[in-house]
């Protein structure tokens, strides 16, 4: 039997954990993240280089106002409830002044531009992959890989049930 006090004691006591009570680890990055992304739901290395262009904040922001400006325009009062109307027209179309109406379009034309050459840059480099391998690949080579497209595309429009 051990005295009392070595169950206070920190370096002398036993130490007991439940089942997954030690220290537990998990990585945290923007790796682990884009390299998460379904490859059907887009590319990651895209995504990566589109969020450090334009975070999803910038992004959203930027969507944002110019959705504002464009209900400034449009009067949607008929369609939508009287409460959200009064709302519609107190925030929205009062707040917008001419310079920031510009603002808003040159900030959305700005972030469009930047995104679409992200884009661009991706799909020339990937096109270019590939003219490389097939630069690099025998006919029998082309063949197989031409059946196997031949049975992905068959198996898109003919799913298991």
């Amino acid at each position: 039997m051990f005295p009392w006090y070595l169950m206070w004691a920190p370096y002398f006591a036993p130490q007991w954990t439940s089942p997954l009570g030690g220290a537990v680890t998990q990585a945290f990055s923007l790796d682990a993240f884009f390299g998460a992304i379904d490859p059907g739901a887009g590319n990651g290395n895209v995504e990566r280089a589109v969020f450090n262009y334009a975070s999803y904040g910038r992004q959203i922001g930027t969507l944002s106002d110019t959705v504002a400006l464009l209900l400034n325009v449009v009067d949607v009062s008929p369609a939508v409830s009287p409460e959200t109307a009064d709302l519609y027209r107190n925030k929205l179309v009062s707040q917008i002044t001419p310079e920031k109406a510009a603002q808003t379009i040159e900030q959305f034309v700005e972030t469009y531009r930047g995104i679409e050459a992200i884009k661009d840059e991706f799909k020339q480099s990937r096109v270019g992959t590939v003219a490389r391998i097939l630069d690099t690949m025998k006919e029998v080579d082309l063949k197989i890989i031409e059946r196997v497209v031949q049975d992905r595309l068959w198996e898109e429009r003919n799913p298991r049930q």
